[in-house]
């Protein structure tokens, strides 16, 4: 009897010094390295906010009002506004062009501003079934046609250019000033514009159309540079 007694202290024993490592083991493994690491981690700082105020005015700054001089002073800005703006269409067809038609292409160059308002794809339609030559150029009335001259701060968009040079045997005889170049014919149609640009300075501009091809050669050239010596574009 005492042996069975014995036995199962020896049991409990056992027992209770098993808990006693595991509980042990919990502490050394987990519950302390858990608080340690919580309590040397670093606190966090509360999060800034930052807010972007409007600039105080400043002593000098100014206040528009409606007084004479400064409506005289908007006039004037909106009038060089306005100058700086290209022709309307309607100026520009007022003013004449002429046009220049080879095996592929039939490009129209106005007198006014000397730029191109068409370039038609003769072998080519713009919508199936329609007979309307695709034309490249396309234009928003008062935005600049292709082929501008710009020197300094001025460029030839209002220039009223007059045909200098021109081969008469290529021009046919009707009103929209026709050049006629074909294949089998002259080895190229020389086509010069002399004008004067806004501040009196001479352009000129040459172009060279050849009887096959979609391309001409264009030259410019100017009677002075550019006050700011910048380049011509």
């Amino acid at each position: 009897m005492s042996n069975h007694i014995d036995g199962d202290q020896s049991r409990r024993v056992i027992a209770l010094m098993l808990c006693l490592f595991l509980g042990f083991m919990y502490i050394e493994t987990v519950w302390k390295p858990y608080f340690e690491g919580a309590g040397n981690a670093p606190q966090q700082t509360p999060a800034q906010t930052v807010s972007t105020l409007a600039p105080s005015p400043s002593p000098q700054a100014e206040v528009y009002s409606d007084t004479p001089e400064n409506l005289a002073q908007g006039a004037h800005k909106s009038n060089a506004a306005a100058a700086h703006r290209s022709p309307a269409d309607e100026q520009i067809t007022d003013a004449g062009s002429f046009a220049v038609q080879t095996a592929q292409i039939t490009a129209r160059i106005s007198l006014l501003g000397g730029r191109i308002t068409e370039l038609l794809l003769n072998e080519y339609q713009a919508e199936r079934g329609t007979g309307q030559k695709l034309n490249l150029v396309r234009h928003v009335d008062f935005a600049p046609y292709p082929l501008g001259v710009y020197s300094g701060e001025v460029d030839d968009g209002k220039t009223h250019y007059r045909l200098s040079r021109a081969p008469a045997a290529l021009k046919r005889e009707s009103a929209d000033q026709l050049f006629e170049l074909t294949q089998g014919g002259a080895e190229s149609a020389v086509f010069e514009l002399e004008g004067a640009l806004p501040d009196g300075r001479l352009v000129k501009k040459t172009l060279t159309f050849y009887p096959g091809g979609y391309f001409a050669d264009v030259a410019v050239s100017v009677g002075a540079p550019a006050p700011d010596r910048s380049r011509l574009a």
